[in-house]
């Protein structure tokens, strides 16, 4: 490079320099530029807080020592929490001495607000089961927030045998009835083993009403004489029917739910599994039901033998469906069964005969009133069993299937039992409409032996709506679980029931709405499922507002909350 072109280069890179250490200079003496400044003072002004108090919900306590999260999201269309909304993770305190938390540098945004702590139930993750919501807008500070814990109860007591000892290992369960695919059915939520004291103590229940069971060591095995112990309910009864449930209050420790076990004297249930062809169906299993599906007993090694015979030992007293299940002898890969009912008394049962087969069909038309434009293709049909035994795996192999272009479905291979026929979805705005006494839709269709089923159902775009507000103290109020419930005698079909959350304006909307009379309830908390209980929307019958829905009619309503504490 020539000397003097050296020189220019050299002269304008310490013009740069000294212009670059100018510039930061001035940056840390002068201070920032009005547009800087008022960035920082949006996102400074934009951040938001929430400061709140854990209390206990039966004395008003502060609670000390809670976890408290904090969790950003929203409630989808479908009721369920969805993150990405204000705060992508969690964030999470422990309450003071005084109860008191604090969450700072919040973004604007619908938060889920939990918590727990040991002695409480947990206020849930769900919504409808202890959920506190709180929507901050742009800069808001939120003090006063208060999340209320409650109390968990105790169950405790003795069980016995008939002389009075201790029975130590005795599994006890706490039980509640819960409903699934519109069956009522009890539902362990609790659990215990006894010690050598015969003692047995199951914590942290939620109140309500709860069904004690307790199941000997050695199950249903026979003793000498032919004497066996089978699971009993407090206070000490084999059916489920008699039992008397122990209600439980916030923080409640109910002592002295003692049971003794007294054995029953049982007998022999025998006979043959035959297949269509009235030939002996070797190696089918055997399952003998007792009750409403409550429990089970096994048939020897669990089949028939060459001749078709099976053998059932220690079966005491009572009403049973014997159910027969061949896998390997049938037509390519279908299930073979069968079943028949079987009253057990004092003496051996030894004449019992059951058929095995591949089930019947159960076919039929959908039909839409009016002017449609349903699409088929977006339709399957649904067959639920409406008996208990397919709570213990006794179903359709296939529950569910498209709809054709025609509108037309056929099930194969259907097995005995009472079904009722739904389509999944129902069209936005349409309900499935009886169409008489008998109705499949309404009653249920009922499959026999080698007896196949058709079934008319009618789509009806007559659906109506609800639409309303809630409040509590006459301020709106955000997460309060709304349900729309079916006066008497359709309280029993849940599929005519309806669920909404509350939004931050404590709005909250229903649709597909069959006619007919409803209640409609909000609650503060309560767990899902709970109000298809009779016993528990007893007790809240007179806070719920009657509601007549008519073909089409939209219906707005104004709600007044119903607190836990209520």
């Amino acid at each position: 490079m020539p000397q003097r072109s050296q020189r220019v280069f050299e002269i304008l890179l310490a013009a740069n320099m000294y212009l670059r250490t100018l510039f930061l200079g001035l940056l840390l003496v002068f201070p920032a530029s009005p547009l800087a400044i008022s960035q920082a003072s949006d996102n400074s002004q934009n951040q938001c807080s929430l400061h709140g108090t854990v209390v206990d919900s039966k004395t008003g306590q502060p609670v000390k020592g809670a976890e408290v999260t904090l969790r950003g999201g929203g409630l989808g269309s479908s009721g369920s929490w969805v993150g990405g909304q204000g705060r992508s993770e969690p964030a999470a305190a422990v309450s003071d001495s005084e109860g008191h938390f604090a969450f700072d540098s919040l973004a604007p945004g619908r938060y889920r607000v939990t918590a727990s702590r040991n002695g409480y139930v947990n206020r849930g993750p769900r919504p409808g089961a202890g959920l506190s919501l709180v929507t901050l807008s742009s800069g808001q500070q939120v003090s006063g927030f208060v999340v209320r814990l409650t109390p968990s109860a105790v169950l405790a007591g003795r069980v016995t045998t008939e002389g009075d000892e201790p029975l130590p290992n005795v599994s006890v369960e706490a039980m509640k009835y819960t409903y699934q695919n519109e069956r009522r059915q009890l539902t362990e939520v609790g659990t215990s083993t006894t010690n050598d004291r015969g003692e047995y103590r199951i914590w942290g229940l939620a109140p309500g009403k709860y069904y004690i069971r307790a199941t000997h060591p050695r199950g249903e095995a026979a003793r000498p004489g032919g004497l066996v112990y089978v699971p009993i309910f407090y206070p000490g009864v084999t059916d489920p029917a008699r039992t008397q449930p122990v209600e439980l209050h916030p923080g409640d420790e109910a002592t002295g739910i003692d049971m003794t076990f007294v054995p029953v004297r049982s007998v022999r249930v025998s006979g043959r599994v035959l297949n269509v062809n009235s030939q002996p169906d070797k190696g089918a299993q055997i399952t003998l039901v007792g009750g409403s599906g409550s429990f089970t007993f096994p048939a020897g090694q669990g089949s028939a033998d060459a001749k078709g015979a099976f053998e059932i030992r220690g079966v005491p007293p009572g009403s049973y469906t014997l159910i027969a299940e061949q896998f390997g002898n049938g037509e390519g890969d279908k299930v073979m069964r069968g079943r028949a009912t079987v009253e057990v008394g004092e003496t051996n049962v030894s004449d019992v005969e059951v058929v095995t087969g591949p089930g019947s069909s159960v076919s039929g038309h959908l039909h839409v009133e009016g002017k449609s434009n349903v699409d088929f293709s977006k339709i399957n049909v649904a067959l639920d069993p409406l008996d208990d035994l397919a709570g213990l795996g006794f179903a359709p192999d296939v529950s569910s299937i498209p709809l054709r272009p025609d509108g037309t479905f056929q099930f194969h291979d259907v097995p005995e039992g009472t079904y009722r026929v739904n389509i999944i979805p129902v069209p936005g705005g349409y309900y499935l409409k009886p169409s008489g006494e008998g109705d499949a839709a309404e009653a249920g269709v009922k499959v026999g032996h080698n007896r196949s089923a058709a079934v008319e159902l009618t789509l009806s775009a007559g659906a109506g709506g609800v639409s309303g507000t809630v409040t509590r103290d006459h301020q709106a109020f955000a997460g309060a679980t709304v349900v729309l419930v079916p006066d008497p005698p359709r309280r029993a079909e849940l599929r005519f029931y309806r669920q909404a959350l509350s939004d931050s304006a404590g709005r909250f909307t229903i649709t597909s709405v069959t006619p007919g009379d409803y209640k409609i309830f909000a609650w503060e908390e309560v767990e899902r499922g709970t109000y298809f209980d009779p016993d528990f929307l007893q007790v809240y019958e007179d806070s719920g507002k009657s509601l007549s829905m008519e073909e089409g009619s939209n219906v707005s309503v104004e709600l007044e909350l119903i607190s836990g504490s209520d």
